[in-house]
């Protein structure tokens, strides 16, 4: 029997009983604050504090005195993405074996204890022990990414989780914009090494707190409240046919699919650019710039970049819901806010060139850059769902795998490209490396980018998204039975209470 045929059968009465049973857990918790909510706070905790961790040194780096040229910087930079990628791999496996709070909480605290011995290994061991604790912490962080979409889909219903991962991003922003800003401030008064000594203590302050209330799954915790883990519980059964389907591999060869990697390859190239070479080039261009200036400077950007995320995604949302475009509105409004996102920071980059007298400038064409970047959140990195809601975290594991793999090269090239006595004219070749990438493949993505549901998703499982208003239906009737079931039940105790009075 064809696939096609085993959607025209009738739906799993037990499933819209859970639906039911879903619908009064939702009026119950809809507009209360639960556990749940509490674990969420905490998790975006962490994740600014791990966040801070890992640009913390592209600040630091500017302040030592030792004798390293700009590629041993660019070396020691791109030593925690070459840790963060090998540990990604395995992390999603890691996190179904072991739960994504050990993961966490490892990735933090591992993190925050090797901050502190930095500073010891860099006056002891050089360069080399440098890029040794960093690519440790980049191992340690690499699992985090799995462990967040572990503890997401174990805590909340389906429905809830993009807003959720809006949430994390918004947190990775605002926790590297903090760092920047408190580092220039830190470093100023007290020196580099205090940075990462504080970075040590926040991540074991954070770690203890999540070691005790912290849980990876709602079954697992011992504050949740019994009836706000069945809430969960049922909301997450109906997702059990999402987690148990094969990813159909074919698809990796299509051009849509394509163009999200190439997507994503520009977007972590010129994100990885950005966050380890900006202060670098700042302190070269600005000769005796304080420090102080160039932590806000640097986190400027970031704060923009945190404050433009819920505006361009309500924008977005609006636009695809409302249909204002077209009818294939989806797929237009991703590819004008993925245009948005790539090419006004390629125009940003090359100007930063042409403006290397002057500070102000710069800076505000750093805000510009990763204010505008932030629309590519809702531009290819929302096409994964569009296209196959079933397979969409696979999707985008693969793609940013991919491009995290690339964009390890990014601070080595750029350090290679500098090699020397490096002039403001070779800082433009990296810098216009980075525009090329994102105007070449931005092009590629409108061209052969989509948000069209893609066919091998519908064929392989129902297709719940479009069956939709079916299903509300029948839950309807489903939960009519029972009020009509409940009355009957009602009506014959009374008469049995009155023939026994009687």
């Amino acid at each position: 029997m064809s696939s096609k045929l085993k959607i025209q059968q009738k739906p799993n009465y037990t499933k819209l009983r859970i639906k039911v049973l879903i619908l009064y857990g939702e009026i119950a918790f809809r507009r209360c604050i639960g556990f749940r909510h509490v674990q969420a706070f905490l998790l975006f905790l962490g994740v600014a504090l791990a966040f801070g961790i890992r640009v913390n040194m592209s600040i630091a780096i500017v302040d030592m005195t030792f004798d390293w040229s700009i590629s041993t910087q660019g070396i020691i930079l791109s030593s925690f993405i070459v840790g963060f990628v090998i540990s990604q791999a395995s992390g999603y496996f890691l996190a179904s074996k072991f739960g994504g709070k050990l993961l966490m909480t490892v990735g933090v605290a591992l993190s925050a204890a090797l901050s502190a011995f930095i500073p010891l290994g860099a006056y002891d061991g050089g360069w080399m022990l440098m890029c040794l604790c960093r690519g440790i912490q980049g191992l340690a962080q690499g699992a985090m990414i799995p462990a967040i979409h572990h503890l997401l889909e174990n805590w909340f219903p389906f429905e809830n989780r993009r807003l959720m991962e809006t949430l994390v991003i918004v947190c990775m922003q605002l926790g590297s914009a903090l760092q920047f800003l408190m580092a220039g401030f830190i470093i100023r008064h007290w020196g580099w090494e205090m940075t990462f000594f504080i970075n040590f203590i926040t991540g074991v302050i954070w770690s203890i707190f999540y070691v005790i209330f912290g849980s990876s799954s709602a079954e697992t915790s011992k504050y949740i409240s019994n009836d706000e883990k069945l809430y969960i519980r049922n909301c997450l059964l109906l997702d059990t046919e999402r987690k148990n389907l094969k990813m159909p591999w074919f698809a990796l060869w299509s051009l849509p699919f394509l163009s999200l990697i190439l997507a994503c390859c520009a977007q972590q190239w010129g994100l990885w650019t950005i966050m380890t070479m900006m202060p670098i080039y700042l302190n070269v261009a600005y000769y005796n710039t304080d420090i102080e200036l160039i932590g806000a400077v640097t986190a400027a950007p970031y704060f923009a970049m945190f404050l433009m995320v819920f505006p361009f995604r309500c924008i977005a949302d609006c636009i695809i819901n409302e249909k204002c475009v077209c009818k294939s509105s989806a797929t237009v409004t991703r590819k004008i806010f993925n245009t948005i996102g790539f090419i006004g920071p390629a125009i940003c980059l090359v100007a930063i060139s042409y403006v290397s007298t002057e500070i102000t400038l710069t800076g505000i064409l750093l805000i510009l850059f990763m204010a505008l970047n932030s629309a590519q959140y809702f531009g290819f990195m929302s096409s994964h769902e569009d296209m196959t809601p079933n397979f969409s975290n696979t999707l985008k594991r693969t793609t940013v795998g991919i491009a995290d793999v690339l964009a390890m090269f990014a601070p080595l090239t750029a350090g290679s490209m500098l090699e020397g006595q490096p002039d403001l004219s070779d800082w433009s070749f990296v810098f216009n490396l980075s525009a090329s990438l994102y105007i070449a493949c931005g092009v590629f993505y409108v061209i052969f980018g989509t948000s069209v549901r893609q066919k091998w998703n519908d064929d392989i499982v129902p297709p719940s998204f479009e069956h939709g208003k079916i299903y509300n239906v029948l839950c309807i009737f489903c939960l009519s039975d029972i009020l009509i079931r409940a009355n009957l039940l009602g009506i014959r105790c009374s008469q049995n209470n009155l023939r026994s009075h009687s």
